[in-house]
């Protein structure tokens, strides 16, 4: 199909897509969707991610979603009428046991990012350096969402199960200046 077919076929049925994803993958389209097709986003979703790195590992988060698990930074979802220097403290210790300050903020994604576990969201991360400041580390998961915490190295961190808005920040120098 061309180009120009591809982006009819999708004007036409209203699906949203940016330039990027039209030459991601050979036929123009993500992987991740059911029969190649972009679907329209309907939702935001603001998600906050603490990052600690001690000993030249970085903590993650084996996380549980329908399809089966993603790994991940520890932290989750901003509520509504909550500050995000509230948020981080607060997801950090639900997923790991740990207590955190917040040190500084890292990065914010800057592409576009469908979610492929629920399609009609899109969603902006944002990840802060966190300090450990106290609590126990519980590396067996919090019998909720996380199934498991564990600390990798640089060269240890997954290319698979990760979301692209993820792969997005530890491909970027701000997450990548934490282990000099």
């Amino acid at each position: 199909m061309s180009g120009y077919s591809l982006v009819k076929r999708l004007a036409e049925h209203q699906y949203l897509l940016t330039t990027r994803d039209l030459f991601r993958e050979p036929q123009g389209l993500p992987t991740w969707y059911p029969g190649g097709m972009v679907i329209k986003v309907q939702k935001f979703r603001v998600a906050l991610y603490g990052v600690l790195v001690e000993n030249n590992k970085v903590l993650l988060a084996t996380t549980r979603v329908p399809s089966g698990t993603i790994i991940n930074f520890p932290g989750g979802g901003l509520e509504l009428g909550e500050a995000p220097l509230q948020a981080i403290p607060r997801e950090f210790k639900e997923e790991t046991g740990l207590d955190i300050l917040v040190k500084e903020l890292l990065f914010c994604s800057q592409e576009f990012q469908q979610n492929p576990e629920y399609p009609t969201e899109q969603l902006m991360h944002i990840y802060y350096r966190v300090e450990r400041t106290g609590g126990t580390l519980i590396t067996a998961g919090n019998d909720d969402d996380v199934a498991q915490v564990s600390w990798v190295s640089l060269d240890e961190l997954p290319q698979k199960r990760i979301l692209g808005v993820d792969l997005e920040f530890t491909n970027h120098t701000s997450f990548r200046r934490l282990f000099r």
